[in-house]
């Protein structure tokens, strides 16, 4: 997994040491599964550059460009930012969570690299192209499958627990990732017709209940598989999930 800093003079030493570090574990768990790493991880220390960068794709979401600063700007102020870029192979990030002012958790940033390595694994192993289907928006509405979002997530959620279930996180808890966004971005609440805050907090309450679902969902399959090697379980999981979302097609 090759790092990309933007811009890189923002990042201090020790930052990029911990990073490297971190990259590196995240791909020997990875490995030992036979997980493939993403090619790329880019993570940026600057709020204009970051939103160009996912402009073009959360407005394919179904939303303007200046729908979609606005929404970026209003997911900044709930949470940390991890995406991807599938056709790059590439995880997109920025340093800046708003519970964690001045640095970025180590544990937090371990976490989001195995997940979205493997929401990208997954993504390379089904039939369909599923992530347009899972983000889908017109107006304030949601019109996306909520089943993908269970699935996707649930995949995600519950194989980096289990990855990371034996790993010793006081090996990293004294290495944070120092950060030089330590404010919350502005945003306006209405953009063309577009109620922003409503939009955020229904989609963060939709998205939530549906990982939570997905969770469970997952748990129950991976338990119900019967295969003490972790790998063959893991495949066999992709392949329900691969069926799953096959009869969703077919039932529209």
């Amino acid at each position: 997994m090759k790092l990309k800093l933007v811009p890189i003079e923002n990042f201090d030493k020790e930052s990029i040491k911990t990073i490297n570090r971190l990259i590196k574990i995240s791909e020997d768990c990875l490995k030992n599964l036979n997980i493939d790493s993403p090619d790329y991880i880019e993570f940026y220390d600057e709020l204009d550059l970051f939103i160009k960068r996912i402009l073009p794709q959360v407005k394919n979401y179904g939303f303007t460009e200046k729908q979609a600063i606005e929404l970026i700007k209003v997911s900044l102020n709930s949470g940390t930012y991890g995406t991807f870029d599938i056709k790059r192979d590439s995880i997109i990030e920025i340093n800046f969570n708003p519970h964690f002012r001045l640095f970025y958790p180590s544990i937090h940033f371990l976490k989001l690299l195995i997940h979205e390595s493997l929401h990208l694994f997954l993504y390379s192993k089904i039939r369909q192209d599923i992530y347009q289907k899972k983000f889908k928006f017109k107006g304030e509405k949601y019109i996306g499958k909520e089943k993908i979002i269970q699935l996707d997530e649930g995949f995600a959620k519950f194989l980096t627990d289990k990855i990371l279930e034996n790993f010793d996180f006081s090996s990293i808890n004294e290495s944070p990732i120092y950060s030089g966004l330590n404010k919350l971005p502005d945003y306006k609440s209405k953009v063309e017709g577009l109620n922003i805050n409503k939009l955020n907090e229904n989609f963060n309450q939709l998205y939530e209940e549906n990982s939570k679902k997905g969770f469970i969902i997952i748990k129950k399959k991976f338990n119900e598989i019967n295969d003490k090697n972790l790998k063959e379980k893991i495949n066999k999981l992709i392949r329900y999930i691969d069926g799953e979302i096959e009869k969703l097609s077919k039932h529209k």
